[in-house]
């Protein structure tokens, strides 16, 4: 796996894709950085900097910002990027190895599952989707076994379907 990291003139992370002076790119296999090297892009315009990733097969890049035109011209090139990276090139990219950013990547997984179905429901149904279509949005956190869920005030799950009585023994 390739992995870049865009760097400005004084080798910190770059503002974006358009002011990133150079990439240091680093090859990877079984989670460890296995070669390192530096490109200067500095003179390079846009397209050719997105060019350049793409014919590396760069599959992951850190940096501060990509905006909408830098997104554009990537097309349909599928990369992960960390925006808001900041910290030294290499201390980034051995996080990464180490799944630091695991957690990340599996709830903008979930955010993006939720959005693409809800623009499915929308392409299929218009503007007025259902309610029983609408697709659950992504948990912020699990609930805990044993939180009040009834009036009764025990701290057991009821499992009747009307929840009038509770089933627990406590006489509820």
């Amino acid at each position: 796996m390739i992995i870049a990291v865009a760097l400005d003139a004084e080798g910190k992370i770059a503002h974006s894709v358009e002011k990133t002076e150079q990439f240091k790119m680093y090859e990877t296999s079984e989670r460890m950085i296995t070669n390192t090297y530096h490109t200067e892009v500095g003179k390079l315009d846009l397209e050719a900097k997105v060019a350049y990733l793409k014919s590396e097969r760069v599959e992951v890049l850190f940096i501060e910002t990509l905006d909408d035109d830098e997104t554009d011209a990537f097309g349909s090139y599928s990369m992960q990027a960390f925006i808001n990276a900041e910290g030294e090139p290499e201390e980034l990219v051995n996080a990464y190895l180490e799944g630091a950013y695991t957690e990340n990547l599996e709830k903008a997984e979930e955010i993006r599952d939720y959005e693409r179905e809800e623009m499915e429901n929308r392409q299929n149904y218009g503007p007025e989707v259902p309610d029983y279509f609408q697709p659950m949005p992504p948990l912020a956190g699990m609930f805990e076994t044993g939180e009040d869920i009834d009036e009764c005030g025990c701290d057991h799950r009821h499992e009747n379907q009307d929840q009038t009585e509770c089933d627990c023994g406590c006489n509820d």
